[in-house]
């Protein structure tokens, strides 16, 4: 790499530029193998340049050293042979990593169409073979000007990270996909990036799965020309994260939910219900809790045994289910006991809304579904001997808090116990 340079037009140094002294150099990064590599480092030192070397042998080698680094090269300098197709899927994902890096390709004279058309790519500048110290000096002091100026200008944007994932799945269990892909263009530069769960992929582009274990969520799509290879890891990155997410969404039902019935359990009552209260006082609708046992629950799992009991809960939560409305929320609070929130998901209490009659109607349903219905175990005595017992109360007469609803519903119940089972009792509010 001796005795002359030539450069792209727009990047052309001047030839007085060799008496002024070379700026400071921090670290010099060289895209190449073998004997290319030792060359150009050696060039590099020939012109009295004080830098720091790494090697690498590819651009996606570069591209992750780029992204992992704290310390960015001021220079990255490779082969255009290197490149391939891929000059500005290239350029595009150093900037990302590396703004402030002078991107420079060498070239052979054969090669100097394809080294033109890499720069219009967005690398700053080419050299083609032979190379000679003085010509590399002059092509630096023209180039590193413009990024030391650079040095001193406001950072860039702070990009999104992990934390804002972990931020995302800690906070009501949101999807984290959205905030991920945003991620992932952000920091591969790969701006056509799209996860595409089900359907077709977008024309004009290379796809790869999303996949962690035997687990597929998707594909990952991006445009022809971003190298599979990379675009391979991002997919891999984006399946640890959804594999994460699933697998917390997993957790917190566990948590929340009832093992033996599978509705909600007490701790995810207690939350629904505060947050749930704090809404109806912002946005004025009601809000009622009722709370019921079954009438003489232990005399039925003395008599039938525990997979008698067992299944008369498993049936009266499904029972409920069946008479509520979707967006009403069913929770066993306790051994045979059970709680509802029943609340109007359309917002705002209108003019002659019939909450109160919704919430009658639906609790007597129930009454008289459990009444009639079959319950395999308990054989010859069912239906007709198994009742529940309840009391209704309601926001925002019979309690302003959680708390306050939960126990005024609770006396209710108490009360239609003492007048005989088999009883629902509406509070004021209700």
């Amino acid at each position: 790499m001796t005795e002359s340079t030539s450069s792209h037009p727009k990047t052309d140094a001047t030839s007085d530029a060799t008496d002024a002294p070379l700026p400071n150099v921090g670290q010099v990064l060289i895209v190449g193998r073998g004997q290319f590599a030792q060359d150009v480092k050696a060039l590099f030192q020939s012109t009295g340049i004080d830098a720091d070397f790494t090697i690498v042998t590819s651009y996606l080698t570069a591209l992750a050293h780029a992204q992992a680094s704290h310390r960015h090269p001021e220079i990255i300098i490779g082969s255009v042979q290197g490149l391939g197709d891929l000059a500005r899927s290239t350029a595009t994902q150093l900037r990302k990593f590396s703004p402030r890096s002078k991107l420079i390709l060498i070239a052979a004279p054969t090669e100097r169409q394809q080294a033109k058309e890499a720069v219009d790519a967005g690398f700053d500048m080419y050299l083609t073979e032979p190379i000679g110290p003085e010509k590399l000096k002059t092509a630096l002091l023209s180039n590193l000007k413009k990024a030391q100026e650079l040095a001193h200008a406001p950072e860039p944007e702070t990009l999104l990270g992990d934390i804002d994932l972990v931020s995302q799945l800690l906070e009501d269990q949101k999807d984290i996909s959205d905030v991920a892909m945003q991620i992932l263009r952000q920091q591969s530069g790969i701006q056509s990036a799209k996860f595409v769960k089900n359907g077709k992929m977008p024309l004009g582009s290379v796809s790869t799965i999303v996949r962690h274990n035997s687990r597929c969520f998707g594909m990952l799509a991006a445009d022809q020309d971003t190298p599979m290879e990379f675009l391979e890891g991002w997919a891999s990155w984006l399946a640890h994260w959804l594999s994460l997410q699933t697998k917390m969404q997993g957790m917190w039902k566990l948590a929340m939910s009832d093992p033996l019935t599978g509705v909600w359990n007490r701790r995810y009552f207690d939350i629904f219900l505060k947050q749930l209260l704090q809404r109806a006082q912002a946005e004025r609708f009601r809000v009622s809790v009722m709370v019921f046992d079954i009438d003489d629950f232990k005399q039925y799992n003395d008599k039938y045994g525990h997979a008698a009991g067992d299944e008369i809960l498993i049936h009266t939560a499904q029972l409920m289910k069946s008479v509520m409305r979707p967006h009403d929320v069913i929770a066993r609070i306790g051994g045979d006991e059970f709680a509802v929130i029943f609340w109007d998901a359309q917002g705002p209490r209108r003019p002659n809304s019939q909450h109160p009659t919704e919430v009658r109607h639906i609790a007597q349903r129930f009454q008289q579904a459990i009444v009639t219905h079959q319950f395999d175990k308990l054989r010859d005595e069912a239906p007709g001997t198994l009742t529940i017992s309840g009391g209704i109360a309601g926001y925002p007469w019979d309690g302003s808090t959680a708390p306050e609803l939960l126990d005024k519903a609770d006396q209710i119940a108490l009360q239609s116990k003492r007048q005989g089972k088999n009883a629902l009792i509406f509070g004021p509010g209700a």
